[in-house]
């Protein structure tokens, strides 16, 4: 398992049999998200040799996300459409933020094919 820190967010990164999946753990408030948590997500799977494997982004210990990152996921959401790799999202419902937030990011990515809700 790999590990990252930035600010108030931890990013670790398991690679399973049939998935990489990637949980989200903490705050996002990064101002710029694209230049912290979008390198290491494209890094992610620009260097991951089995990187054919379903990616699930597992945001259920998320406790803040600013709507700058949710423009950097949909940007990786359509990088990962791109390269063809299926995706699951997993949030927890019962968090009413949660549950707003990532409606909207699924308003946003409903065209992409590659998804998984």
């Amino acid at each position: 398992m790999q590990n990252y820190k930035i600010d108030l967010l931890k990013l670790s990164v398991q690679d399973g049999d049939n998935n990489l999946k990637i949980i989200w753990d903490g705050e996002c408030i990064s101002k710029n998200p694209e230049e912290n948590i979008g390198k290491i997500l494209f890094d992610i799977i620009n260097n991951n040799k089995n990187i054919s494997k379903e990616i699930i982004l597992d945001f259920k210990k998320l406790t803040f996300i600013n709507s700058a990152t949710i423009s950097l996921i949909v940007i990786f959401l359509k990088e990962l459409r791109f390269k063809n790799l299926k995706v699951k999202i997993d949030y927890n419902k019962s968090y009413s933020w949660q549950s707003a937030s990532f409606r909207i990011l699924e308003n946003f990515t409903s065209s992409l094919d590659n998804i998984k809700r």
